[in-house]
């Protein structure tokens, strides 16, 4: 019998008939298999806040405020694509180098999902806030914020189409910086108001 290699079995296809050598052929119970796994290394997620804040108060019935906030985290999940092909600058693609020690099994697989805590992300703003009391007991406010929101993360699930593509795999497994990019929930500018 002929060997298909060291951790694929040989499957027959039919039972072997008196004085024949029996008809092999690779097996396919791992045909478009889909293995998940998590990274051995996974990490909680940190967040890291901020703030710091000046306040001026004008009369006695209109104060004006300033801050800066601020957020790092780090540790965050990503859905990682391990079965993804390698495309080199030369232009050249090589396999993923998962499984790669048993090539017959990398290629019969649809889809290696793994979970990795390697994301990470950063919000800064500058908040400015005007509040105002009338005689009457009429009271308003008008904030203002200008931020910036930038992740390598849309979380695990991915942003399901709220302004970005519904996919929370990294499109190149291979390189972190490249997925670098605006939060899907950013907003530059945000202006609101009231009054009661």
């Amino acid at each position: 019998m002929a060997s298909l290699g060291p951790t694929i079995a040989p499957a027959i296809s039919r039972p072997p008939r008196p004085g024949k050598v029996c008809c092999l052929r690779p097996p396919t119970h791992f045909k478009n298999a889909v293995i998940r796994l998590w990274d051995p290394n996974i990490q909680p997620a940190i967040s890291q806040q901020w703030n710091l804040a000046v306040e001026h108060q004008f009369t006695d019935s209109t104060t004006f405020q300033v801050a800066y906030v601020g957020q790092h985290g780090t540790h965050l999940m990503v859905a990682m694509p391990y079965l993804q092909q390698q495309l080199h600058a030369d232009g050249t693609i090589t396999p993923s180098p998962f499984l790669s020690g048993n090539p017959t099994l990398q290629s019969k697989l649809s889809h290696i999902s793994g979970t990795a805590s390697i994301g990470n992300m950063r919000y800064d703003s500058l908040q400015a806030t005007l509040q105002k009391r009338f005689s009457n007991g009429l009271q308003g406010q008008i904030a203002y914020t200008y931020s910036k929101c930038m992740t390598d993360s849309s979380g695990y699930f991915g942003s399901w189409g709220q302004a970005a593509p519904a996919s929370a795999y990294w499109q190149n497994l291979y390189d972190q910086r490249a997925e670098w990019g605006p939060c899907y929930y950013d907003v530059t500018h945000v202006l609101s108001g009231y009054a009661v």
